[in-house]
Order: structure tokens, then C-alpha cells, then sequence
């Protein structure tokens, strides 16, 4: 016996990667050196070898043979799909939207803004004398709301425009995501990995913070789209 098919078990992702396994019983572990580098999954598409497994059996002398291959799915099981994963920042009090409605309305700093010193004892509110601390005191920054938007497709080869609009700055993402007001969207570098006889492809946007058309212009300076 050279190599004995055992059997066969198929998984296909939500992308439509699909991943074969295919089992084989060998006499010697050199036996592993026989096993096909490619196979023809669903819809007549082609996969390639990604990896082996050997062990040896129960009973008997032969070896288990694993041999995993992956590639495309056929074109109907081939889908886009999206994730949103959320992210919070400590940013400094000064970079708040509403940072000087809160100097006004809590008496502001004793020195400069951007020293971190507020007043102890402020007139807050109509009321004098002092007789209310100032909750601002030992506050230098926030909670920050931000996250990334990726979409995920699964191509044959690795696309030209892999590279357009990174950088750049953008109002909406697809896949249905809503832009909070205010807010845009960083292009990030896309991350690119093979599966055997196909690419995944997850395209990125990371959303930013409140801009105004002074915030925005600054923005389109620093990051300059990759061309």
C-alpha cells in the first residue's frame, strides 16, 4: 500500500474560503512526500496544499495522513462581509469638542490652557463665595469613542487598486455603515493574506473624531494619499 484515500471533509467560511482536508493512509511517514501539493474543490475550482498533518494509526503500522488545501468557492458562495470593532482612547481635555464651554462654564484655568491647573474654588453657576469645588480639578482628559470599519473579500489574484485611497480621508464606508455627524474616516492599509489558491482581502477605515473644516483640512495635510 503507497496511499489509501481514507476520506474527505469541506468547510467554507462566510468569505467563501474553502478549506479540504483530505485523509490518507501511508506504510511510512516518507509516504507524506506522495501527497498531490494540489485538488479540485467545489465548482471545479482549484486549491492548493497549506499544510500536513502525520501520525500513526491506532492499529496497525500506517500513518494518518492529513493534507488541509484551500482556495476560492465557486462564484455563488462568494460573499463581502463586514465587522466593526470599537476602540477608546484617554485623550487630553483640551482636544474636546467642548472644551472651552467647559472653561467658560467652570471658571477655566488659573494659568494658561494647557497647564492642567483649574480653579479650586470658582464662582460656579451664580454662586459665590466659593462653597463649590470645582469637579474639573485633577481632570486632564477623556474618554475618546473611535473604532475601525473592515470589509473582507476573497479574490483570485491580488487586485491593482489594492493600494487606492489609502490615506485619505472619506465621508462613508460601504457595507451600510452609518458616519456619526461630525466624524470621518481614515483610510488604513488594507491587510492581505493567502489561502492557498486565493487571496482575502480586508479593506479598513478607522473613525476619527469630531472635525470641523479646520480640523479636516489639517487632516488631508498630515495624510497623504498613497498613489
Amino acid at each position: 500500500m503507497q496511499m489509501e484515500l481514507h476520506g474527505r471533509t469541506l468547510d467554507i467560511s462566510r468569505e467563501g474560503v474553502q478549506t479540504l482536508r483530505v485523509v490518507y493512509y501511508v506504510e511510512t511517514l516518507e509516504g507524506v512526500d506522495n501527497v498531490p501539493k494540489t485538488t479540485t474543490g467545489t465548482g471545479g475550482g482549484g486549491l492548493d496544499l497549506v499544510g500536513i498533518s502525520a501520525k500513526q494509526a491506532e492499529e496497525g503500522a500506517q500513518y494518518v495522513v492529513t493534507a488541509t488545501y484551500e482556495g476560492m468557492a465557486s462564484k455563488g458562495l462568494v460573499n463581502k462581509t463586514y465587522s466593526w470593532s470599537p476602540s477608546e482612547s484617554q485623550d487630553a481635555i483640551e482636544t474636546n469638542p467642548n472644551f472651552w464651554e467647559i472653561v467658560r462654564q467652570f471658571s477655566g484655568y488659573e494659568q494658561e490652557p494647557g497647564s492642567g491647573d483649574w480653579n479650586m474654588w470658582p464662582d460656579i453657576k451664580g454662586k459665590k463665595g466659593g462653597s463649590t469645588k470645582n469637579p474639573m480639578v485633577g481632570v486632564d482628559s477623556f474618554l475618546s469613542v473611535g473604532g475601525e470599519w473592515k470589509e473582507t473579500e476573497v479574490v483570485e489574484e491580488i487586485p491593482g487598486d489594492v493600494w487606492d485611497d489609502m490615506w485619505s480621508m472619506v465621508e462613508s464606508v460601504p457595507g451600510g455603515l452609518p458616519t456619526p455627524s461630525s466624524r470621518q474616516w481614515l483610510v488604513l492599509p488594507p491587510i492581505v493574506e493567502q489561502r492557498g489558491a486565493c487571496y482575502t482581502i480586508s479593506r479598513r477605515w478607522k473613525l476619527t473624531g469630531e472635525m470641523d473644516e479646520a480640523k479636516l483640512e489639517l487632516a488631508r495635510l498630515i495624510y497623504r494619499p498613497l498613489k
